[in-house]
């Protein structure tokens, strides 16, 4: 059994600097957007029901829930989407900076 912290040194020169390319917050944000329109639309279709006065002091549980979850998924879709546009971007920058460097080195040896 090896231990966590060894680095391996046979791992492919290929995948070594890169990234998964997956934002949890896309998936995590679409859930609790869904979820909350669901218990939103809950609450909002039974306003005024006589079990919010029995059981939460009149608070339309539901109601507020679904619009704090709806709120909370909105900003994780709103996060991915600027997270997954910051790394376009970087990624155009490392690809123009790759080419530059290209044409760079090409110049150099037919000087």
């Amino acid at each position: 059994m090896e231990p966590a912290n060894v680095i391996r040194r046979n791992h492919p020169e290929s995948l070594r600097g890169k990234r998964m390319g997956f934002d949890i917050r896309l998936p995590i944000g679409m859930m609790f957007s869904v979820f909350g329109v669901l218990v939103g639309g809950y609450g909002a279709a039974t306003r005024g029901s006589e079990m919010y006065t029995r059981h939460s002091l009149g608070i339309n549980v539901n109601l507020w829930w679904g619009i704090v979850m709806l709120m909370f998924g909105a900003g994780m879709l709103l996060l991915a989407r600027r997270g997954s546009l910051a790394v376009r971007k970087a990624a155009s920058r490392s690809a123009a900076e790759t080419l530059q460097d290209r044409i760079v080195k090409k110049d150099r040896i037919v000087k």
